[in-house]
């Protein structure tokens, strides 16, 4: 009768722990490529948004500089280069209308 609690030579596990390391390095360059792929459309809009201001003349303030560079939500800067399109100030891109 075969222990089970022993473990099995090295020769028959070894192709198993090779396949299951590399299923999670994969898994793990997925998520690091989602990840990037994330930032880089959120610096995209950082970066359209910033254009779009500066295209239409519109200043803004360092406050609002920071508030634009530190936004992660994909939605809001959206959201705000639609807004700047038609904005006659910058408070009224964000929502700040005096």
């Amino acid at each position: 009768m075969y222990d089970v609690t022993q473990r099995l030579p090295h020769h028959f596990t070894k192709s198993l722990e090779d396949a299951a390391e590399a299923r999670g390095q994969a898994r793990g360059e997925l998520r690091g490529r989602a990840q990037g792929m994330m930032i880089g459309e959120i610096e995209g809009r950082v970066r359209a948004l910033l254009v779009v201001l500066e295209a239409r003349g519109l200043q803004i303030s360092e406050d609002y500089r920071i508030k634009i560079e530190s936004c992660v939500d994909n939605y809001q800067l959206t959201a705000w280069i639609v807004h700047a399109i038609t904005a006659e100030t910058a408070d009224e891109v964000f929502g700040e209308v005096i």
